[in-house]
């Protein structure tokens, strides 16, 4: 017989979740009525997710007054308001990466390359003479194939040379950067923490975190070759 309760009038947490799109001007009243609203029609979780074109100021007190008004309705309804930890993704930025809308530069970006994705693009020199006439100078290092084996670099290149250097994304986080992800959840994690950790894990379940993503091609990071050596 609890088994069909169950199934007939299943508990909140086994209703949907849905991703509650957060943008222009956020009024708290109004987002305490779409909560009543979604409980109407038995959703009884949502994620708090800031989109593109959201117009309060992502991480300011007003951001924080309108996740108070929701985490205050939900006691009051027994709701689930899930964190959403980026403005729009992917999550890492702490703030915004579009060239549009009205929201300040990523906080975790903006201290610079440090931050910023790495990856390893690599390039083909015919001879060594296209070699020296077009080396980029991001170069990390070349090679070129020496009886067989691809070798460093040496005096007595020959033919093809396949060189690897540095590409700096600067609109993704470089994940491999421990000091990086840090400073993120400084800025986000740790902030929602201090104003909320009372309720994690009960009124606020969890935290969305969102499409991590450095780049296509082969992602690197600076910290790379001082890891490597202490490692090995």
């Amino acid at each position: 017989m609890s088994f069909l309760n169950n199934v007939q009038s299943p508990p909140h947490r086994f209703s949907p979740a849905a991703f509650w799109f957060w943008y222009g001007k956020l009024d708290p009243e109004r987002l305490r009525e779409q909560i009543r609203m979604m409980k109407e029609q038995g959703v009884y979780n949502a994620f708090m997710h800031a989109r593109a074109y959201l117009e309060t100021p992502y991480l300011g007190e007003e951001w924080f007054e309108a996740i108070s008004a929701c985490i205050d309705e939900s006691e009051k309804i027994d709701f689930s308001p899930w964190l959403y930890d980026e403005y729009a993704w992917p999550s890492g930025t702490a703030g915004s990466t579009f060239d549009y809308g009205f929201q300040e530069p990523s906080k975790t970006l903006a201290k610079g390359e440090c931050n910023m994705s790495k990856s390893l693009g690599v390039r083909r020199y015919a001879s060594p003479t296209e070699y020296a006439e077009k080396k980029d100078e991001r170069e990390l290092c070349a090679f070129y194939q020496k009886e067989g084996q691809w070798t460093l670099l040496d005096e007595n290149v020959q033919g093809e040379i396949v060189a690897f250097v540095r590409q700096v994304h600067d609109k993704f986080v470089d994940y491999l950067n421990e000091e990086t992800i840090h400073e993120f959840i400084q800025y986000t994690h740790e902030e929602y923490k201090a104003r909320y950790g009372e309720h994690f894990g009960g009124r606020v379940p969890g935290i969305f975190f969102d499409e991590i993503f450095m780049i296509n091609n082969m992602p690197c990071t600076d910290r790379f070759q001082a890891e490597f050596k202490k490692r090995r």
